[in-house]
């Protein structure tokens, strides 16, 4: 295991942000149908057609918050600190990357 956290460390930033992006999908489509097989089967059991009205029109939407959000918290982790190179020394993704998951 120790061996793949280093291979994937050598890679270049773009490669992490991509892996980090795919992991962060993953997540988020697990904790979306988990959490949306619960619902329709609460609604069922109750009956209640507005929960289940609910459970049917909003998962792709809930599934691309959560999914978004993952994807910003995994990438600060890889990001460098706010500031400490300016925007010279990274290429333009990168930095607009940066301000966008920063503030």
């Amino acid at each position: 295991m120790e061996q793949i956290f280093t291979l994937i460390g050598d890679l270049p930033r773009i490669a992490r942000m991509a892996i980090l992006l795919g992991f962060a999908l993953l997540i988020a489509a697990g904790i979306v149908l988990a959490l949306y097989a619960i619902l329709r089967a609460t609604a069922r059991r109750l009956d209640n057609y507005p929960l289940g009205e609910v459970a049917s029109r909003t998962r792709s939407a809930v599934f691309w918050i959560f999914a978004a959000g993952l994807t910003l918290a995994l990438w600060s982790s890889i990001l460098p600190d706010f500031g400490t190179e300016g925007p010279e020394g990274l290429p333009w993704y990168t930095w607009a990357l940066q301000i966008l998951v920063r503030t």
